[in-house]
């Protein structure tokens, strides 16, 4: 699969809409040619440490037993998180103890 790091910024190029569904090829390295499979599942506010983000709910999959969700800004595309599996990632935190 692509790094998670990437989907987001896939998807928010997208025209997302209520009931979105997009199926778009990709290629990757070690795996060759594929397909994501992209619905737009509903939209709902997401706390982020800048304060409320109205966002698409998007479930993106390579493989339909292994999908993951997508949050995407619906006013500026932004990716304010995802989820998918054991793999989460929101925006915030501290980092200043790594290093």
């Amino acid at each position: 699969m692509w790094e998670g790091n990437l989907w987001g910024l896939y998807v928010a190029a997208l025209p997302l809409s209520e009931e979105g569904r997009f199926a778009l090829p990709f290629w990757q390295y070690d795996k060759g040619f594929g397909e994501f499979s992209i619905v737009v599942k509903g939209s709902r506010f997401v706390e982020t440490p800048v304060g409320p983000v109205d966002a698409w709910v998007v479930e993106v999959a390579t493989d339909p037993a292994r999908p993951m969700t997508c949050l995407i800004s619906r006013s500026d595309a932004r990716e304010p998180g995802y989820s998918g599996g054991p793999i989460t990632q929101t925006l915030g935190g501290d980092c200043q103890g790594l290093g």
